[in-house]
């Protein structure tokens, strides 16, 4: 298992538009769960991060899940210096 405390993500959210998913199996396992719009992935996307308050939406889909969290650290990172450069 992975252990993602070592990366900047922070916190991690189950966001699906399937009623075939279980929100059950999540939340009881301490996995936040948002359960949206099957039409509109933005609605859906836009809705969970609102609910978890959330800064930044990293959207890692289920089609391509092999990716490497150093990556997504880097990414975030990048993000994080254009954001605090844009505001001075």
């Amino acid at each position: 298992m992975i252990d993602f405390s070592t990366y900047k993500i922070k916190d991690l959210c189950t966001v699906t538009s399937s009623k075939r998913i279980y929100k059950k199996e999540y939340t009881e396992s301490g996995i936040p769960f948002y359960r949206g719009s099957e039409n509109n992935v933005l609605s859906r996307y836009y809705n969970a991060a609102k609910s978890a308050d959330a800064d930044i939406i990293i959207r890692n889909t289920g089609d391509n899940p092999l990716v490497d969290p150093t990556i997504i650290d880097k990414l975030i990172q990048i993000l994080m210096l254009e954001i605090k450069k844009n505001l001075k």
